[in-house]
């Protein structure tokens, strides 16, 4: 037995477990001890301690048996809410932080004197706090706690000023000057409508942006709300139409349509300006009772364009029937009267010019643009 003893080495025997954690930076750390359960499988939450590190310290967790408190989050139909925010403090310090799912959440923690507090926060809200200090008896018995809220859905859908919805993707947002922490929120999209879900009652402030854009609207909510909401925002569009010799066109009517509305301009000095909602359009351009062009047209901010109509003008025409008839009585002149050389090379250059200004311009530039 002596043999036995004597083999220990009793200056160094201890009942704590030793640990060193080397290279630390300066700051607040927490410590968490867990003790691996091979009986019941898992782990248990045993022991911590908040450490302000400024230097080498050698620190101290005392353990003891592990308290597990039941957290559920119902709304007023009896559903689980889910991504909400569990935040358990010692002290006013941050102990454990998780997040609700769609189902009861489990929160371990050790059985320790003082003053814990257990705060719920959801979508920036704090829904729920209570303070409270574990007994012995929760150790077995645990602590359960069930929390229902009231939770509504905000639906808008947005026109133009042409009563439609408008088209391009707009970005709405909501956020609470009643937020515990400021938090901003999204929504879901489904086709032209945006659908706040499961928001908690309160007053917000609603945000509508597009480009350079932006409307606010406040928004009380205690129950499921509908919201239509005119965003009057358009683009200058300006098109010059032109007949096949490049000349301006007067007395055009332009109808842009979309949708199921229509929106009827007439040119002035043959120019046709319009202030339409951004959008996907299709343009019809009318001289008289007679289409003289028509092409879709996307509407995304201010635009300019020139349209080369397949509209022949009077000018245009003059010059191409009289360039024609000259080379004609031209070309004759010459079979039956061939001494007259000077007059045959004057009628051709000047019918030769008569045709070559009646030919549009983009042809005498060598361009290719295609008529409508």
């Amino acid at each position: 037995i002596k043999s036995s003893i004597a083999v220990f080495d009793w200056k160094n025997i201890s009942f704590f477990r030793k640990l060193r954690v080397p290279n630390l930076e300066e700051g607040n750390y927490l410590i968490k001890v867990y003790r691996e359960n091979s009986l019941f499988g898992g782990r248990e939450f045993i022991g911590f301690k908040f450490v302000n590190l400024s230097g080498d310290k050698k620190v101290y967790v005392v353990c003891s048996p592990q308290i597990t408190m039941k957290v559920s989050l119902k709304d007023q139909y009896n559903n689980h809410v889910s991504g909400a925010d569990l935040v358990l403090k010692y002290e006013g310090k941050v102990l454990q932080s998780i997040s609700t799912t769609q189902d009861t959440v489990k929160i371990p923690f050790p059985y320790k004197r003082g003053d814990f507090t257990l705060e719920i926060l959801y979508k920036g809200f704090l829904v729920y706090t209570e303070r409270f200090r574990p007994g012995l008896l929760d150790i077995i018995r645990g602590i359960s706690i069930e929390k229902k809220i009231k939770l509504y859905s905000l639906t808008i859908r947005v026109r133009d000023a042409m009563g439609l919805d408008f088209e391009p993707r707009l970005y709405p947002s909501l956020t609470s000057e009643e937020m515990f922490e400021k938090k901003t929120l999204s929504p879901d999209v489904e086709s032209k409508v945006y659908v706040f879900r499961n928001l908690y009652p309160s007053n917000y402030t609603l945000k509508l942006t597009y480009r350079n854009y932006t409307i606010e609207r406040n928004v009380l909510l205690n129950s499921d709300k509908n919201l239509e909401i005119d965003f009057p925002v358009t683009h200058r569009v300006e098109i010059r139409v032109k007949d096949y010799g490049a000349f301006d066109m007067h007395n055009v009517r332009a109808i842009f349509t979309r949708g199921n509305k229509e929106v009827p301009i007439s040119s002035r000095n043959g120019v046709i300006i319009a202030r339409i909602p951004p959008g996907n359009y299709v343009a019809t351009f009318l001289h008289g009772n007679r289409i003289i062009a028509r092409f879709s047209m996307n509407v995304y901010g201010e635009m300019s364009r020139v349209i080369i109509s397949s509209e022949e003008s009077v000018v245009h025409a003059f010059l191409y029937y009289s360039g024609m008839i000259l080379l004609i009585a031209d070309i004759l002149l010459f079979m039956f009267w061939k001494r007259q050389i000077k007059i045959f090379l004057s009628a051709s250059v000047i019918s030769m010019l008569f045709l070559s200004l009646s030919l549009p311009w983009w042809l005498l530039s060598g361009d290719s643009i295609k008529t409508v």
